[in-house]
């Protein structure tokens, strides 16, 4: 689900096009929408503070967590509950790739990149599971965009365009053939103009009836993005132009992507650390089901999870001394009522 208001605008042009028709619509000149991102600063990243990075630690993935719960409380997509917090079993895969944004190190945005597996699919499967199908029929390896977050007051500047192409960096170092979005109909006008199609009709992505959230499927051939981009000047001003050289020639991301790799695979081979997160800070791991317990066994490993859930020697210290604590009270109690009836003098 897609949760932003960048570039929202009431569509003019709702017949489907092919991303080769609009590069050739649009390879002279620079599309107003083009324009806007321009105008709102969505391609000035160097002249910005903000810090683009993947989410490799305790903190961040809390944070990022938080931003989640507070932007779908906000729009009514979930209930308010006492965890403040909302967590997908997708955020315990290690294969996950949660990019933020920072400001002054606090986390203003976020997006996912989740590789689709046999055991666990991609989120927007629930919704557009007959459309995936045919990808993977096909034998597709895909890749979804997922979880869009980006705070009120950071929606209009490069936050967006930045996760976007850390997204596409992962999508394509991973040899993805296809990128896919779920996002709010009212936000197709950003996708398609980086050549997002259509691929999957309006549906509610809720799973409360009582709550609408529709979206619309949008799919990116990644491996058609060198025959798209053939041919196009990156030193011109039409949008193919700004796209190949923002999205493709110049994304610094694709260099970052397998250190920031190990350093996720380091994390979740860190029993303390995932202990830290979904155990202390979230008890994640106690409100899955035996079915998402299973899943989790399986890509951690037996010794991994069950190194999680053991309490640690710090842990059981904390216990017991709690519970010498409660019995040196119980035992001063007790004392001090032998001591009364002992002793009519205090007792009257």
């Amino acid at each position: 689900m897609y949760e932003t208001n960048v570039l929202e605008t009431d569509r003019t042009e709702d017949q489907p096009v092919s991303a080769k028709t609009r590069a050739k619509s649009r390879s002279h000149d620079k599309s107003r929408r083009m324009q806007l991102l321009e105008r709102m600063g969505c391609f000035d990243f160097e002249n910005q503070t903000i810090l683009i990075e993947r989410a490799t630690t305790v903190d961040d993935l809390c944070d990022v967590f938080k931003l989640a719960y507070d932007c779908y409380v906000e729009k009514g997509y979930i209930k308010s509950d006492d965890s403040g917090m909302r967590i997908r079993i997708y955020d315990l895969m290690p294969e996950t790739a949660t990019f933020v944004a920072k400001d002054k190190c606090k986390v203003v945005g976020v997006t996912g990149a989740v590789i689709d597996s046999p055991n666990l699919r991609v989120p927007t499967d629930k919704v557009f599971h007959k459309e995936l199908e045919l990808l993977r029929r096909a034998g597709r390896k895909i890749c979804e965009g997922t979880n869009w977050l980006i705070a009120p007051e950071y929606r209009r500047s490069c936050v967006l365009t930045e996760l976007t192409r850390c997204c596409l960096a992962q999508a394509i170092v991973l040899g993805c053939h296809d990128l896919l979005a779920t996002v709010s109909p009212g936000h197709r006008p950003y996708y398609e103009l980086l050549g997002f199609e259509l691929f999957g009709s309006e549906r509610n992505y809720s799973k409360d009836d009582d709550v609408y959230d529709p979206v619309v499927l949008l799919r990116l051939r990644v491996d058609g993005l060198d025959e798209r981009f053939a041919g196009i000047d990156i030193n011109g001003e039409d949008d193919e132009a700004i796209l190949k050289r923002h999205y493709i020639v110049n994304n610094p991301y694709h260099d970052k992507i397998e250190l920031w790799t190990a350093a996720s695979d380091a994390f979740f081979h860190n029993s303390a650390l995932l202990r830290e997160l979904f155990v202390k800070r979230t008890n994640f791991l106690a409100t899955c089901s035996p079915q998402d317990l299973a899943i989790i066994r399986q890509r951690w490993g037996d010794e991994l999870l069950n190194d999680v859930l053991r309490p640690s020697l710090v842990d059981l210290i904390r216990q017991l001394s709690k519970l010498l604590s409660r019995g040196e009270n119980l035992l001063r109690d007790v004392l001090n009522r032998n001591h009364v009836r002992q002793d009519p003098s205090q007792a009257a």
